[in-house]
């Protein structure tokens, strides 16, 4: 330190290109741009992180005289970890089909459209590194009521195609595969499978469901 006129100068000794070769701290750039989450159909909060299924976005034109509105029904969107009512730009990942319902099984959150069932691995950080793989768990069962998912010890349960089925967030197992004349008898029309509802009775350990003829 050399002190001149009153003033205090600090030298150090490192060059230019030796500074610029340090890390970043995300406090100065590069972590991710916080938006508010958009409306979704579906929602589920897991641990510290929320997960928005189905959404509309609204963008602001250039001009910001006009807003447009974007259907996204095969999205998802993940929040920022810790922050469940915010997303980034990137924290999203794209299905192959709409979205019909979300559940979650052991921490892994698990995607229901009309014709897959998905598992969502992986999760973006606050800083907007990593990523979310959407991987398929069956590709023939899919959903009929996001109301007929129920999440119990040994599993999700939902109303599907054909029957009710069961997973563990890897397999997908049909549990009234023996009941195919009496599902269809009480579900034969789309708009009643979507009415089907379940609930869960801890003390017996016995899922009910309702359906609508």
């Amino acid at each position: 330190e050399d002190d001149v006129d009153g003033k205090i100068s600090i030298s150090d000794d490192k060059t230019d290109d030796a500074i610029s070769a340090e890390k970043t701290l995300y406090t100065t750039g590069g972590g991710a741009d916080f938006h508010p989450a958009p409306p979704c159909k579906y929602v589920l909060n897991s641990r510290d992180t929320a997960y928005f299924c189905n959404t509309t976005e609204e963008v602001e034109s250039f001009s910001g005289s006009k807003m447009f509105t974007y259907q996204h029904p095969a999205r998802v969107y993940q929040s920022i970890p810790g922050i469940s009512g915010s997303i980034g730009d990137v924290f999203y990942t794209d299905l192959d089909d709409d979205i019909v319902g979300i559940g979650e099984i052991g921490g892994l959150p698990i995607v229901f459209t009309d014709t897959y069932i998905y598992r969502l691995e992986g999760r973006i950080s606050m800083l907007g590194s990593g990523d979310i793989r959407a991987r398929v768990i069956d590709e023939n069962v899919g959903c009929s009521s996001h109301r007929s998912i129920v999440k119990t010890p040994k599993g999700l349960f939902w109303a599907g195609k054909h029957g009710f089925y069961q997973t563990d967030g890897y397999k997908v197992v049909n549990i009234t595969e023996n009941l195919d004349d009496s599902f269809r008898s009480v579900t034969s029309t789309n708009s009643v499978r979507k009415l089907i509802n379940g609930t869960y009775d801890e003390k017996e350990g016995r899922i009910f469901w309702g359906v609508c003829s």
